[in-house]
């Protein structure tokens, strides 16, 4: 029976430790903490990629291919679409945060919507810091550099 407890005790300060060094490496991402890079832009209603970037077009091929950055920092949002030089600039307030996921309201030229930063995780375990706006009919899916 001391035995049983032993090990019992054993397995829980394994698991615990486990679970507490897994959730100090998943820190929450925030809009601030990278330069970020678009991947894909789609239409909200459809679902359909309208664009994405050099990276994505063997995926996509029928989209357009676009290079599209996005910085972060006071409440101000800059994003810059090197495809045509143009510069975009507009607002964002933290609205709600989850210990995974960290949610703002948005506002760039005249639209309002959200945006949400947290890791992508993939089967493979590796992780991405991701940033995904939803705003004036598109989301657009950036990763972090």
């Amino acid at each position: 029976m001391k035995r049983k407890r032993f090990v019992i005790a054993v397995l829980v300060s394994v698991i615990m430790i486990f679970c507490l060094s897994g959730c100090e490496s998943s820190a929450r991402v925030s809009i601030e903490d990278y330069q970020w890079e678009v991947t894909t832009i789609q239409d909200n209603d459809s679902g359909y990629v309208a664009a994405c970037s050099d990276g994505y077009t063997d995926l996509f091929p029928d989209a357009a291919e676009i290079d599209i950055s996005c910085t972060a920092g006071n409440g101000e949002l800059t994003l810059t679409n090197r495809t045509d030089n143009q510069t975009y600039s507009g607002t964002y307030v933290k609205e709600s945060s989850e210990p995974e996921s960290i949610i703002y309201r948005i506002s760039i030229c005249e639209e309002d919507g959200t945006a949400v930063c947290a890791w992508t995780v993939y089967s493979d375990g590796s992780t991405t810091p991701t940033l995904i706006f939803s705003v004036g009919g598109y989301t657009l899916n950036f990763e972090g550099a």
